[in-house]
């Protein structure tokens, strides 16, 4: 039987594995988080005042492939998915869909009868045997005939050079290209809803914030007020090793100024996210070395930061096993 091995659980990794297993292809999707998603990202933090639960990473999906909307519209129809209340128009192309629970009830569904191993910590891969195997941090081993790589490029072409794999002078040129932008997303957990926020998120094109949403108005925290800030990349590009207190405390100091006095807080969480924003991806939906089996780049440094530009990406990588390598 052909096989893959995806090494990476979110938007990209997920489309790539389900429409390979579909096929009858043998995959295994390898993650070293608790659970998948990736960028799909949901967090619940417990209080004594009741559960908050925020998505911290993609805050909605747009959808225009013809596929993913029939994912997309099969989703809503079984009452999983939903357009951001208020900030919608139903079923059109600049719909917002969110996970009821979360957008990582996304990843979830993707991930349904597949078989993924999370906390697997990849460190090192090689070919031997016509076969490519992949080593984690712990001794355990996979192997299979393909590999498609999803992690952010930075990380993945880490990865190839511990595993003392060489690039070609025109892959490193066409890779050097990708720049991705870090996040800084804050949580705060609070007693009393900013009013600002009660018919949806604020989107700001200026200063070191440019996100600020209510989980409780989005549906997905109904105990408690639960919202998500993110800074902009230049800010958590210039203060990312800052300490965590120095961030916190001006991300509230600005969210002040656009939301008004923010009532008693229990709850604060940062979150760095250092591979967030693909500010310059790649020009094609995909990446294939060249070795002498299939090892493909995908996720979403190739096409854009949308979570559609990695369903895209995941899409293009599986299609292209399936016509090249797999018939």
């Amino acid at each position: 039987m052909n096989s893959c091995l995806i090494i990476g659980a979110g938007m990209a990794g997920l489309t790539a594995g389900r429409l390979l297993a579909e096929k009858g292809i043998d995959v295994r999707i390898l993650d070293k988080g608790r659970g998948v998603g990736g960028r799909l990202a949901t967090r619940r933090i417990e209080s004594p005042k009741g559960n908050g639960v925020f998505d911290y990473g993609a805050q909605f999906m747009t959808v225009s492939d013809p596929l993913l909307q029939k994912w997309v519209f099969k989703w809503n129809n079984e009452g999983y998915i939903e357009p951001w209340p208020l900030s919608a128009e139903p079923n059109g192309p600049r719909t917002r869909w969110i996970g009821k629970n979360g957008m990582r009830t996304i990843a979830k569904l993707l991930a349904e009868n597949l078989k993924v191993h999370t906390r697997v910590h990849i460190i090192k891969l090689e070919y031997q045997d016509e076969q490519w195997w992949v080593y984690d941090k712990t001794g355990l081993s996979f192997h299979a005939d393909s590999i498609i790589l999803t992690a952010p490029v930075p990380q993945a072409l880490d990865l190839l050079h511990t595993s003392q794999y060489s690039l070609t002078e025109d892959e490193q040129r066409s890779l050097a290209q990708i720049v991705y932008e870090p996040c800084f997303a804050l949580l705060l957990m609070m007693d009393q809803s900013p009013e600002k926020l009660s018919t949806g998120p604020l989107e700001l094109e200026h200063g070191s914030i440019r996100w600020i949403a209510d989980n409780k108005q989005k549906g997905i925290s109904p105990q408690r007020i639960a919202v998500t800030l993110h800074a902009s990349p230049e800010f958590t590009r210039h203060h990312f090793d800052k300490d965590h207190k120095w961030v916190i405390d001006h991300m509230i100091d600005v969210a002040v100024s656009y939301i008004g006095k923010i009532n008693v807080i229990d709850t604060v969480q940062l979150h760095r996210w250092r591979f967030s924003l693909v500010t310059k991806p790649f020009s094609k939906p995909f990446f294939s070395l060249s070795t002498p089996r299939p090892l493909i780049l995908a996720g979403d440094g190739f096409y854009g930061a949308r979570i559609e530009s990695a369903f895209l990406s995941g899409k293009a990588g599986a299609e292209y096993l399936l016509l090249n390598y797999f018939r």
